[in-house]
């Protein structure tokens, strides 16, 4: 018995980490009971309870160990459909909460990472009971068949985008808006009851990895604990009442996005030049020397300044001499606007202009 159950420890401990069910990623319920059954007599004849004649001990004995192997091999493969993935820290770690996969890109416009949910009452939070809603709609991955056999892509369900390659270790593993990565999936044969899923487009063929920090992810070793992962399956029914929840969200982050790149758009497609008082063109003005005078205002009759220093300010025709070594200054020296009002130039233009470019020494 010790061949299945460590010493001190109980069968319940030690396979409970199987879940049991028809779903896939699920293991046989009669399989499980069948187990348990024949646990519990093996258990009482250990025990001294039991009055079961020789060959009925030694039928059980003979039956335990296949009985065991038979139900921890007896998983439903995971097939195309749809799933909430989670990690084994959730179940075995404190602080966390239920540590779903989700792409970052739901939560955050622009994001590109693939990610879970992490600690308990932080900004994105994931639950085993969670009701269907709009929030658990980014935390569910439809698992699509490639023309691989017993490989699949993972596409999120509110972004559409696909679990990508990483070819480098300590990097985040990153979404994609095109199928990239065909990933393969299996039990851990280190932690039993978890699957891995790992692929030829993540470095040294590793496996998607929670790491701590940031709660992001990254390729590190299958079959380590933090590389272990539960599905939840997501009926076709409760698909499509998601579906419908996030139409609207989904419009408006794709609207959002539009939005983005028109003022990217007309951002970089301004270009600003000064113009000289001719309404062309000024060259120089863009240019570092003070030689040239060509811009909407070249002389002291076009300029006044209210608050002129009474000292470095005597003189705004400076402003003008293209002489770097002499300069013209506000009021900072005392009196009643010194230090308490705007300080402005008052320009004499000949005609309306919408903006203005300064150039000064």
């Amino acid at each position: 018995m010790r061949e299945i159950v460590p010493e001190g420890k109980t069968l319940e401990e030690t396979i409970k980490n199987y879940r049991i069910g028809s779903g896939s990623g699920e293991y046989d319920a009669t399989k499980h009971k069948a187990l348990v059954d024949l646990w519990k007599k093996a258990k009482d004849v250990t025990d001294g309870n039991s009055n079961l004649p020789e060959a009925e001990i030694y039928k059980i004995i003979d039956e335990l160990k296949p009985t065991y192997n038979a139900f921890v091999t007896a998983i439903n493969p995971l097939v195309p459909g749809y799933y909430i993935i989670t990690n084994w820290r959730g179940e075995n770690e404190s602080g966390y909460d239920g540590t779903a996969l989700y792409d970052q890109g739901a939560v955050k416009f622009g994001a590109n990472g693939l990610s879970w949910s992490g600690k308990e009452k932080d900004e994105v939070e994931y639950h085993h009971n969670d009701p269907i809603s709009y929030n658990l709609a980014k935390f569910v991955w439809e698992v699509i068949a490639t023309d691989q056999e017993g490989k699949f892509y993972f596409r999120n369900l509110e972004t559409g985008r696909y679990i990508g390659p990483q070819p480098n270790y300590y990097r985040n593993i990153t979404m994609t808006e095109k199928p990239e990565a065909a990933f393969s999936i299996g039990a851990n044969a280190d932690e039993p009851g978890y699957l891995t899923f790992t692929s030829d487009k993540l470095v040294g063929n590793g496996g998607i990895h929670a790491q701590v920090s940031g709660y992001s992810t990254v390729v590190w070793t299958a079959n380590a604990k933090a590389s272990s992962w539960h599905a939840r399956t997501i009926t076709a029914e409760e698909v499509k009442q998601l579906m419908a929840l996030i139409a609207q969200p989904k419009r408006n982050v794709e609207l959002t996005g539009l939005v983005e790149k028109a003022k990217d758009a007309i951002k970089n497609g301004n270009v600003y030049y000064p113009l000289g008082a001719d309404g062309k063109k000024s060259e120089t003005a863009l240019k570092g020397d003070f030689n040239e005078l060509d811009g909407i205002v070249t002389s002291k009759d076009q300029i006044s300044c209210p608050m002129a220093d009474p000292e470095e300010g005597k003189d705004i025709n400076v402003l003008f001499d293209k002489d770097l070594s002499s300069f013209f200054h506000t009021t900072w020296h005392g009196g009643e606007h010194a230090w308490n009002a705007h300080h402005f130039f008052n320009f004499k233009l000949n005609e309306a202009v919408n903006s203005i470019i300064v150039k000064m020494g």
